[in-house]
């Protein structure tokens, strides 16, 4: 039986965490972004399980399409700029560039909260959905 998206966005958000908090053995200069990778990976996964209505369907949409059409078929202002702001934010985290620093601990804990806040608003529209 396959997982659903939500049981591993949760996931991947809990190993996103493990990884930052040094619970999974990462070397230290690569902790943070293999943390943001993690992360960005868990809020992909939350997007794709958010209602949009019964009409629209995502499937093969970039995620910057996909941000777009939450902001503006979301009823949740709050969750759609905390994915937005996560989404940009660990993209950015993830790409090693020579000329920038490696994003910090505490910048990434930030990103991930806001995942948090999606994930969070992804299992009550979940549970809603179960209930409707």
């Amino acid at each position: 039986m396959s997982e659903s998206p939500l049981a591993r966005a949760r996931e991947l958000l809990a190993l996103a965490w493990a990884t930052l908090d040094r619970d999974i053995y990462v070397v230290d200069r690569r902790r943070s972004r293999a943390a943001a990778l993690l992360g960005r990976r868990a809020l992909e996964e939350l997007i794709a399980v958010i209602p949009l209505g019964d009409d629209v369907d995502l499937g093969s949409a970039n995620m910057r399409s996909k941000l777009i059409c939450l902001r503006e078929l979301s009823t949740e202002p709050a969750v759609t700029a905390a994915a937005t702001v996560a989404w940009a934010g660990l993209s950015n985290a993830c790409h090693h560039h020579a000329y920038e620093l490696t994003p910090t601990v505490a910048e990434v804990r930030r990103l991930l909260d806001e995942v948090s806040t999606v994930e969070k608003h992804a299992q009550r529209a979940a549970v809603f959905n179960v209930v409707r």
